[in-house]
Formats: structure tokens, sequence, C-alpha cells
């Protein structure tokens, strides 16, 4: 069976809430898992749960072979101390979830067929481990319409071991989407404009699906340390919108779509390349050309790339 990439939050998401401990930011201001690791049973919760304005979304391909999807539903104790002795974890499919996302959502999410996946409702966590993961399988997706997405909704219902669950990170969505004609392995060449570390821009990029004219990508030149954007080309224009993932630095970042922004301290030279970033895709060749930026303490922060499938 193949493995599927994934999309959106995971990118940068496993590494930090693996690693991390209820004694952060984020549990004492109570934006996720238990408050007070000191006076309350430790948690246990989905640490993509945590980051969801980018939906878990997973590109799969059109095949009526099975395919194996890892590296989404993780089930994390939310505590610095790995498990004493055996953790065992019982999940439940949630429709719910999906159904009040769409309340409040466009484009919506339709139902991933109970037919079309199989997943274990049950996950141990061994002895000396913080973490385990279930694997989804999903089946015939010939069925699926590309233009659509699916989503399955997954709650955390029981913990042994004296474990509590974290309300805030017991509830999950994962969604699946058939790879689009953007999906894949891209060349980026380009200029990151800063005040103090102005510098060239060469790297390798996966960019994953995650929608019928949407994918994710790194933003910049920082790779996998890197902040998520997400690209959604017009399917009649060829332009794009880029929205960045939360948390992104600098606060929101902005498209310029006609040439850099007006005030660019220290920004010499400029790239070479910059005329053809405009925030479009051009089908013939198969690139991405743009151009988008933050406000830093100095000034703009600014990145143009050439991003081509290889």
């Amino acid at each position: 069976m193949k493995r599927i990439l994934i999309t959106t939050t995971l990118f940068a998401a496993l590494a930090v809430l693996f690693t991390s401990c209820l004694k952060d930011k984020g549990f004492d201001n109570g934006t996720y898992g238990i408050n007070d690791p000191d006076t309350q049973p430790p948690g246990v919760g989905f640490p993509l749960s945590a980051k969801s304005q980018f939906l878990n979304t997973i590109g799969i391909n059109v095949s009526a072979t099975a395919q194996a999807v890892n590296g989404v539903v993780y089930v994390k104790l939310n505590t610095g101390n790995a498990a004493s002795s055996d953790v065992h974890v019982t999940l439940s499919i949630n429709d719910a979830l999906r159904t009040a996302y769409n309340a409040v959502n466009s484009p919506t999410i339709d139902l991933m067929p109970a037919a079309l996946y199989s997943m274990a409702l049950t996950v141990t966590i061994p002895a000396g481990q913080i973490n385990a993961e279930i694997p989804i399988n999903v089946f015939n997706t010939t069925t699926l319409d590309p233009n659509k997405t699916y989503g399955i909704g997954i709650t955390i219902t029981a913990v042994d071991g004296g474990y509590t669950i974290a309300n805030n990170l017991k509830n999950l969505i994962v969604n699946f989407s058939i790879k689009n004609k953007y999906h894949g392995v891209y060349d980026a060449t380009g200029y990151v404009y800063h005040p103090s570390v102005p510098r060239a821009l060469s790297e390798v990029k996966n960019v994953l699906t995650s929608g019928a004219n949407s994918v994710d990508v790194y933003l910049g030149d920082l790779g996998t340390s890197g902040y998520i954007g997400r690209f959604t080309v017009d399917p009649v224009t060829n332009n794009l919108t880029i929205v960045a993932a939360p948390g992104a630095s600098g606060g929101p970042y902005t498209q310029f779509n006609a040439g850099l922004p007006a005030t660019l301290p220290g920004y010499t030279p400029q790239w070479g390349g910059s005329g053809l970033c405009n925030n479009t895709y051009n089908p013939a060749n198969k690139t991405f050309y743009v151009r988008y930026g933050y406000v830093g303490g100095t000034g703009w922060r600014v990145t143009e790339e050439h991003i081509t499938k290889q």
C-alpha cells in the first residue's frame, strides 16, 4: 500500500507539538489541553487538533487499490513524562464535527463514505512512549468527485491509566481530496527581500493537494521550519490567492500582484525574475509565479519565487 503525503497542519505541527509539555503558554492560557498539570491529571489529545485553520487534508490517488494514510491520526499524552504502563485510548467517529464546520465555513466538506475507509477505534500508547498513531486505510477512490473534499470527524471518548481527555484536543477532522494537477515536487528559485539578510532562494518544495484547486506549500526559504501557505488557483484565470497558516512571523501575509511594496529599506539587489512574480500559475510550464510578504519590526520581508514542477 502506498504512503500518502499529507498537507496543512502536519508540516510543522508534529515536531513542535510532540515535544511540548503541559507547562507552556498554550496550556497556561487555556488555548489547548489541561491548564494546570500540577493539580490536574495529565491529559491525552490529538496534537493536530490545536492547529485547525488549515484542516488536515490528505491528497489521495484515484485508484481501486487500497492506500494507507499515515501521520494524521496521532494521540499524545500531554505530559513531559512517558507512560509508565500501556495507556489505552478509545475513539469514535463523530460526524457532528463535520456538520458543525459546514455550518460556518465554505466550501463545505462532504461525508467520506464509510464503505471507502477503515480505521481502528482503539489505540495503545506503549509504556515508555508519549504518543501512538492509527493509520487510515482508504479503499477504491474511483467513485469520489475530484472537485469535492470528504471528511471524517473523530473524537477521543475514553482513556485509562489515570489520564484525562483534554477537552480542546479531543476532536479531529481529517479531510480527503483527490490529488489535483498541481500536486508534486517543485524547484523553487527566487529572492527574499529582508532588511538585514536579503538573499537568493533556491530549494526543492513539496506542493501538496489541499482541495480541488488548492495546494499547501512552505513559504519563503526556511524549509520545514517555516510557515505553510495555501495557494488557491482560479481555474479560469489561473490567478492565485495566497493565505498563510496561523502563527506566521509578523502577522498576516500580504500578496503583491503588481509589484513590490513601496517601502523596502535595504533590499538590494532586486532579483532579475521579479517582473514575472504576479501571483499566477502558468499551466504551460507548470510554474507558480508568486510574491508575498509580511511587515516585521524594521519593514517588509517579501519573498518572490518561481516554483516549477520537476
